[in-house]
């Protein structure tokens, strides 16, 4: 659904772009953050490799993303494994006060 919604807030942004240059193509991609500060990683890289991303950069990149999440939240962040490679996520912990 999130996905969705963000396609809907920016298609005036994407329709835009099209008109200005009608002979390039556009897609939008959308880096998405889940309940509480969630990240899921090889979501995340999948879209980094869409944007043809050198492999070099992709952890710094992912770590500097769930930082800012994490931030913007007010958390910290907690790694959070599921057992296999699809359900690896990176999550904010909120802090107490």
């Amino acid at each position: 659904m999130k996905e969705a919604e963000a396609n809907e807030q920016h298609k005036s942004i994407i329709g835009t772009l099209k008109a200005a240059a009608p002979k390039l193509e556009f897609e939008q991609i959308n880096f998405m953050v889940g309940n509480r500060g969630s990240v899921v990683e090889s979501d995340f890289y999948t879209k980094l490799k869409k944007l043809d991303v050198q492999d070099g950069g992709k952890n710094k990149l992912f770590a500097d993303h769930v930082t800012q999440v994490c931030e913007a939240h007010n958390c910290r962040y907690e790694a959070n494994h599921r057992g296999n490679e699809e359900e690896h996520r990176a999550q904010c912990a909120c802090l107490r006060r």
